[in-house]
């Protein structure tokens, strides 16, 4: 690895962190769940590596936004209701999930799209 795909992929997981630490904390009761934002995190972090590694670079220069796009969008959708036991239930995890799913899965096609082969860079 060069050091200048070292440096962008830092700052790429410097907004994806500064993405999660919004989401975690001052919007946390919008979802309530600990354990759902860790997993969006180690996925958006595991993209992350997969586009940059790859010579995607819009798909991975979009990773970090979309995290927190896809979080206020299914804040925006979800629904709320109760169980047969009386419990709170939310859709919101299941929505983010969907939503970011959807949008990486985009960001990837328009990066195939409209990719530039740079001569003499390897990346392809």
């Amino acid at each position: 690895m060069n050091d200048k795909l070292i440096y962008k992929t830092g700052i790429r997981f410097l907004i994806l962190g500064i993405g999660f630490l919004i989401t975690r904390f001052p919007l946390f009761a919008w979802l309530r769940s600990y354990d759902w934002h860790r997993l969006m995190i180690l996925l958006g972090s595991a993209l992350i590596c997969l586009f940059s590694v790859n010579g995607r670079e819009l798909a991975a220069n979009c990773i970090p936004f979309l995290y927190v796009a896809s979080y206020i969008a299914a804040y925006c959708f979800h629904a709320e209701g109760y169980d047969p036991g009386g419990g709170a239930t939310s859709n919101t995890w299941y929505l983010w999930t969907a939503i970011f799913a959807v949008s990486v899965l985009l960001a990837y096609l328009i990066d195939r799209m409209f990719h530039v082969k740079h001569k003499g860079t390897g990346n392809g």
